[in-house]
């Protein structure tokens, strides 16, 4: 997490000294606030949450973002123990709940936002679990382009 902050810092630190450079005005405490334990531009402070250090108002334009997660990478999806639910449980719960099992329904993404680590995460789990569909279908098709050969002779 200190890795972000630094970096947030890097970025934002030369970007008002080069509007201030550029004639702009001197930015107001509601445009831009370091202090020692939050950061704030575009935003007031005040808005920011309690477990929060840094809050950004309008978009923010990077290179790279570096996330260090603290949760565990679904490579899990690929251990033999994993529970790969059936298609039919996964089409059930789409008909009934709208949207994939642990990813968040656009309502609840509209009310929380997300996370992007741990979004990441949910993503590849789905991603993991579509090869091994795939895979399996694969299998399938196989055999079954076998058996259909073998009865036509």
């Amino acid at each position: 997490m200190k890795k972000l902050i630094i970096i947030i810092i890097f970025l934002v630190s030369p970007l008002i000294t080069n509007a201030q450079q550029l004639g702009a005005s001197e930015p107001n405490n509601e445009e831009k606030i370091i202090t020692a334990n939050k950061i704030s531009v575009g935003i007031p402070s005040s808005k920011i949450p309690k477990d929060y250090i840094a809050a950004i108002g309008g978009g923010l334009i990077v290179e790279e973002v570096l996330i260090e997660l603290k949760e565990t990478w679904p490579d899990y999806v690929f251990k033999k123990a994993y529970d790969l639910p059936p298609l039919k449980e996964v089409e059930n719960f789409i008909l009934q709940n709208g949207h994939l099992e642990n990813i968040p329904s656009a309502e609840e993404v509209d009310k929380n936002g997300i996370k992007l680590g741990e979004m990441n995460i949910k993503l590849l789990e789905k991603i993991e679990e579509l090869t091994l569909y795939i895979i399996e279908q694969e299998k399938r098709i196989k055999k079954l382009e076998l058996n259909q050969k073998n009865s036509q002779n």
